[in-house]
Parts: C-alpha cells; sequence; structure tokens
C-alpha cells in the first residue's frame, strides 16, 4: 500500500495544475492571436479585390458565392483566388466549438465574433 503525505500530495497538485493549463493553452491557443488572415497563402496581393469589391450575402446577383467555413484551427477553403475587381458575395460559417471571426487586415474586411455552431 502508498502511504502519500502532504509533499507528495501538494506535488502531485501541482503537476496537475501545469499539464491542465498546457491543455487549455494548446487547445485555445494564444489568446492574442485572432487573425486567421496568413500572407503566405497569397500569390500576389493585386489579386484580391478591393474593399469595395467585398458585398454582403444577397446584395447582387452577379456576385462570386464563396462560403468559408471556420473550425478548430482550420479554415475551409484555405485559399481564395479571385481577379482584381470581382463582385464577391462571402459567407462566414463557424462550425467549430470555439467562437471564430474572420478577418482581411490589408482590405479592412471583418466579422463580428460568431459564437459555436
Amino acid at each position: 500500500m502508498i502511504k502519500l503525505n502532504n509533499k507528495t500530495i501538494w506535488i502531485g497538485l501541482g503537476v496537475l495544475v501545469a499539464v491542465g493549463a498546457a491543455g487549455l493553452f494548446l487547445m485555445y491557443g494564444k489568446s492574442g492571436s485572432s487573425n486567421v488572415y496568413n500572407s503566405a497563402n497569397v500569390a500576389n496581393p493585386t489579386s484580391v479585390p478591393t474593399a469595395a469589391a467585398v458585398q454582403p450575402s444577397g446584395s447582387d446577383k452577379s456576385a462570386k458565392e464563396v462560403t468559408v467555413e471556420a473550425s478548430e484551427f482550420k479554415l475551409s477553403p484555405s485559399t481564395i483566388n479571385l481577379k482584381v475587381g470581382e463582385k464577391v458575395s462571402l459567407t462566414f460559417k463557424n462550425t467549430g466549438a470555439a467562437s471564430h471571426n474572420f478577418t482581411i487586415p490589408g482590405l479592412q474586411v471583418a466579422t463580428k465574433t460568431i459564437g459555436s455552431g
């Protein structure tokens, strides 16, 4: 039978708290990092439409319809290729368990943070 003393219990609790904190950090990532834009995925920044060309959903029938789904550590599709001046109707869906948003910093495009589901 293992006999535990106070020192052993405190060390065990410390290890448990450290492992739990590390798990939460890995699960939720850095709290200050909310941008989903990765400039490495953009082959030519001039191929992205201007901010005025990004239209709210349903506002223009001639706009290219693009749906972006976000989940933990993933966007689908991971890249979007557009021609300069091409009109876009962008729909953002959160399919993950955590809250997500979608931003394109160079174009001042951003959604509100959307809850899970």
